[in-house]
């Protein structure tokens, strides 16, 4: 067995070589640009994630506000009929 490869190792290195080739090529030029695709998806996607957070974050500071300023509206509202009250 060791001789039969020894006297057909040109016959198969070309095929092996050229397969090892192809697989190379593949890779630059199939598989890189998807990975590169999925990689920049990625980064996207924690982009969105940052963004989402830090919408939801404002959103709870302006209802916090909303809720303040409601307050003091009613407040407000209370002192004005206060003051307009017949005999007061």
């Amino acid at each position: 067995m060791l001789t039969w490869v020894k006297d057909n190792a040109p016959v198969i290195g070309a095929p092996a070589a050229a397969l090892v080739a192809f697989v190379a090529v593949l890779q630059l030029v199939v598989v890189g640009p998807i990975n590169a695709r999925f990689d920049a998806q990625d980064k996207r996607l924690d982009l969105l994630t940052s963004e989402v957070s830090e919408l939801r974050r404002l959103t709870v500071s302006i209802i916090g506000r909303v809720s303040r300023n409601e307050g003091q509206i009613d407040f407000l509202r209370e002192q004005l009929q206060t003051v307009d009250a017949p005999g007061a």
